[in-house]
């Protein structure tokens, strides 16, 4: 076995990979440190197409180690997106993801947190910074997370409620809002990041996987919830998640000598690894 977690997963990256090869200039085979599939899938929350509010892609996020050339040299490589179709794949150097880690962004940081069938792992990576990085993930959590988490589900919550059809939506999602009077997958994300961003200050834990609030997410998707019933529920989350930060046990800072340290021995590993392969 050449890689961790490598199940389901892995299928689709390999099904996947050279329609995502066309949008980036290094080989992805040698380059890929991990694929996590994040989004809805992720969250335990996908609404198939088949259903009349089904607008969930397959969302994957990969972290890459660029040829020396990329980083050190005349080339510049940070971040790349390819979508067809269902697939949505974003793709981020491994110092640029490492950055977002740090900046607690939302999206990046929950990829420590994911469930194992959602990693996959080259075993070079899981034996390197990158799986330290996950084993010590929770210094990577921090009180950061207020302005990150919190701006971010405000950005939601203006989306959800200024729903003027943006070129990113398709014609579903268009008539969707038309129909239940405001964006229904905004409003999901913006409950779902206030609950996670409220439980990590007060358990210092990132529950990606909800658990215990799915078919609540999956109703509002649906246009079970009123506008009205969300805009309440995220006032009392936007006022806990000010209350419970104050209080909370969580770093002021993530642990950036850690994520460092890991930045540079993970350049140097991979190249190491490439070199004598």
């Amino acid at each position: 076995m050449d890689s961790l977690y490598n199940g389901k997963l892995h299928e689709e990256w390999l099904a996947a990979l050279p329609d995502v090869q066309t949008s980036v200039p290094f080989d992805l085979v040698e380059a890929t440190a991990a694929v996590f599939r994040v989004g809805s899938h992720s969250h335990g929350t996908y609404v198939p197409p088949d259903d009349p509010t089904g607008v969930d892609d397959l969302d994957l996020m990969v972290v890459v180690v660029p040829p020396p050339e990329y980083v050190l040299g005349m080339k510049r490589f940070e971040h790349a997106d390819y979508k067809h179709g269902k697939l949505d794949v974003v793709i981020y150097d491994w110092a640029k993801w490492l950055r977002m880690v740090v900046k607690s962004n939302p999206n990046v940081v929950g990829t420590l947190w994911l469930e194992p069938e959602d990693m996959f792992l080259p075993l070079r990576s899981w034996g390197g910074p990158l799986g330290s990085l996950v084993l010590s993930r929770e210094r990577l959590l921090s009180k950061r997370m207020h302005p990150a988490f919190i701006g971010y589900a405000r950005g939601q919550l203006h989306k959800m409620t200024h729903h003027a059809h943006q070129g990113y939506m398709g014609e579903k999602r268009k008539r969707i809002v038309e129909q239940y009077g405001y964006d229904v997958k905004n409003a999901a994300h913006l409950i779902r990041l206030l609950r996670m961003a409220c439980e990590a200050f007060e358990t210092r834990y990132l529950n990606v996987r909800r658990r215990l609030d799915a078919n609540d997410l999956i109703d509002i998707k649906r246009g079970l919830w009123s506008k009205e019933q969300v805009i309440a529920e995220a006032e009392m989350l936007f006022a806990r998640a000010d209350k419970t930060i104050v209080d909370s046990t969580l770093r002021d800072e993530p642990d950036e000598l850690l994520v460092q340290r890991a930045m540079v021995e993970g350049y140097k590993d991979w190249w190491d690894w490439r070199e004598f392969s």
